[in-house]
């Protein structure tokens, strides 16, 4: 049985972002390491399309050199990430529940002991990080600060579509602002 919700309010087809992820495995197997742990919210929705209003609350794209992402997302998130994301495997920590502790929990699941994590992620506090490290003792980290923002740098031609569009719309609204301006008593509507 599908998911009826998954990708539902994605932005781009599964495969755009099937593109992004297989960008990201290529740097990550040039690091040698295992994987990259995505934890800035604007580099989660590069690569996966992830959508919230809830940056408060941890999470983080896990994307393994050789097998697909994993997201972890806090509970009340994991309907929201199913809609923005077309991901298979979405995983959940609970309120009350320590994030570092899920994460470090969900890479030992993986067997994942090698990995990149964004070191300057704006997202992730200084105690957040502190906290992160202390969970993951005895996985070797390395900064894999930049390595996403490298590939957003280069738009797709799905991206480029989009951002002409919006340009279309802006230019729109500037036009009829232009037009809507005279001189005179400022009218109420």
């Amino acid at each position: 049985m599908t998911d009826q919700l998954q990708g539902r309010d994605a932005v781009f087809p599964a495969a755009e972002f099937e593109g992004r992820i297989a960008k990201l495995q290529s740097a990550v197997a040039a690091l040698g390491t295992e994987a990259l742990i995505l934890t800035g919210p604007e580099n989660i929705f590069w690569a996966c399309g992830r959508q919230t209003a809830s940056y408060f609350a941890f999470q983080a794209l896990v994307v393994r050199a050789s097998a697909p992402p994993v997201l972890l997302v806090r509970q009340l998130e994991t309907t929201g990430a199913r809609a923005s994301t077309w991901l298979a495997d979405i995983r959940a920590w609970q309120d009350g529940e320590d994030p570092a502790r899920a994460l470090a929990a969900l890479l030992s699941h993986l067997g994942l002991r090698h990995v990149a994590v964004e070191r300057t992620a704006w997202f992730v506090s200084q105690t957040m990080a502190a906290q992160i490290e202390a969970a993951l003792e005895g996985v070797t980290l390395i900064d894999g600060s930049g390595l996403t923002e490298r590939l957003r740098a280069v738009k797709s031609p799905a991206e480029l579509a989009a951002i002409r569009l919006a340009a279309g719309y802006a230019q729109a609204g500037i036009v009829a602002a232009i037009d809507a301006c005279g001189s005179g008593p400022v009218r109420m509507m």
